[in-house]
């Protein structure tokens, strides 16, 4: 899978032939779509992404072009799960800085 940024620009840079496979660098072409994916978001309900499929005739792979908002194989938004990371830090930073836990520390 290829994280790419804005699915309208992909697709005409596709179109045009400048799109390169990452293993051989070949040209990549047109191969369909992937099946549909529910994506969770942060805010709202959820997303319904149907990434591109390209595939390379120089190395013969397929690949599929996840828009830039999906990671690969996640069913939440790069928003959710760097949420989600955040909060897990700053826990983590409050646990650890807490009065009661420092005391013991110093004793």
């Amino acid at each position: 899978m290829i994280v790419v940024g804005d699915p309208l620009q992909v697709e005409a840079a596709l179109a045009a032939g400048r799109l390169a496979c990452p293993d051989c660098s070949g040209r990549l072409r047109g191969w369909g779509h992937a099946r549909t994916r529910t994506v969770r978001q942060r805010h709202g309900p959820a997303l319904w992404v149907r990434p591109r499929r390209v595939h390379c005739p120089a190395c013969t792979r397929t690949r599929v072009l996840l828009p830039g908002t999906c990671l690969p194989r996640r069913a939440d938004a790069t928003e959710v799960i760097g949420a989600a990371l955040v909060a897990k830090y700053y826990s983590r930073c409050y646990s650890l800085c807490d009065g009661s836990v420092a005391a013991r520390r110093s004793s």
